[in-house]
């Protein structure tokens, strides 16, 4: 059991017995100024608290969740924040406009309690999947007609390659990180990376 920063009680709380007859007496005036903060950046804790409340996912799907998104790169963790990434922004924008529908977090927390229905033997598999199936498949044909394709920038290292002289950039294989040579195909310089 732990708590977190947003866990902890409001401080400017007006207590006692306060009504629409209470004569207030002036004592003194404070001048502070106050900047609105954007909200914290989702800790895995308090994303899956998000996910529990919207009624996405099940205990057992939240841990698989978040190592999928971290592993494809859409989020990164720093000392327990998440931020999303340049690539989890763009898939996010291309899924927002090309499933509208889908991503909507009531259509998945719906789609859950049909799922649940269907395990309870109270509602046909066959029914929610015809009903769900050709939206998304004329959803699904639209996009790949319509939707661009988004390149995402190589991040540059400070590191040169010694066989041709450019800046090595950072790329992401099924080990992780590696250094590569942007000057590919002609250069295939690569070197381990070590942060």
């Amino acid at each position: 059991v732990y708590t977190q920063e947003e866990d902890k009680d409001e401080e400017n709380v007006l207590g006692g017995n306060l009504d629409e007859n209470s004569v207030l007496e002036f004592l003194n005036f404070d001048p502070k100024q106050h900047f609105t903060q954007p909200p914290a950046h989702y800790t895995e804790a308090s994303l899956v608290r998000t996910l529990e409340e919207l009624g996405i996912g099940r205990p057992s799907t939240y841990a698989p969740t978040i190592t999928t998104i971290l592993a494809r790169r859409y989020i990164v963790k720093e000392a327990k924040n998440l931020y999303v990434t340049e690539l989890g922004e763009a898939v996010n924008n291309i899924m927002k406009t090309a499933f509208p529908s889908i991503v909507d977090v009531s259509f998945t927390a719906n789609m859950e309690s049909l799922l649940d229905s269907v395990e309870e033997g109270g509602v046909n598999w066959k029914v929610v999947v015809s009903n769900f199936y050709p939206d998304l498949h004329e959803a699904v044909e639209k996009a790949e007609k319509e939707l661009e394709s988004v390149k995402i920038e190589d991040e540059v290292s400070d590191v040169v390659c010694d066989q041709c002289g450019r800046q090595m950039v950072i790329k992401y294989g099924p080990h992780g990180k590696f250094l590569a040579c942007p000057g590919f195909p002609e250069c295939r310089n690569t070197k381990p990376y070590l942060e």
